[in-house]
C-alpha cells in the first residue's frame, strides 16, 4: 500500500512509524542479549538486535516485528541446544510484558516540509 493511500485510510505505515518499548521490555532484551552472547547456536546479528532493542535504539514497527521473530528463533535454538533456561525466561518475561497496555509507544513519522 502506498504512503498516500495509508494517509488517506488513516492506517499506520509500518516502515515509517517508530516504536519504543517500555523500560521493562528493554531490560528483558538486555537480559536476552547477555544470555545469548557467545552462543554458537545464535547468529551474532541476532544478539546485536536484542542488545539494540534493550538499548532503546530508534526502530520502525516493521523492523521491530522482524527482529522479534529472529530473536525468538535464536532463543529457541539456543535453549533447545543448551538447555539454558535463562534465555527462555527472559523471552517469556518480555513476551508477557508486550501484552501490557503501556508496553510500546508508537511514534508518528515526522511530517515532511516542502
Amino acid at each position: 500500500m502506498s504512503a498516500d493511500r495509508l494517509r488517506k485510510t488513516g492506517a499506520l505505515n509500518p516502515h515509517a512509524t517508530g516504536i519504543e518499548f517500555s523500560q521493562q521490555i528493554r531490560d528483558e532484551f538486555r537480559n536476552l542479549a547477555v544470555a545469548l552472547h557467545g552462543s554458537e547456536h545464535v547468529e551474532p546479528d541476532v544478539v546485536d538486535m536484542a542488545h539494540d532493542l534493550g538499548a532503546g535504539k530508534p526502530n520502525s514497527v516493521q523492523n521491530a516485528i522482524g527482529e522479534l521473530m529472529l530473536i525468538a528463533q535464536g532463543v529457541f535454538a539456543h535453549a533447545q541446544a543448551t538447555g539454558d533456561k535463562t534465555a527462555m525466561q527472559a523471552w517469556s518475561d518480555a513476551s508477557s510484558y508486550l501484552c501490557n497496555e503501556d508496553a510500546v509507544t508508537l511514534k508518528n513519522p515526522r511530517s515532511r516540509t516542502r
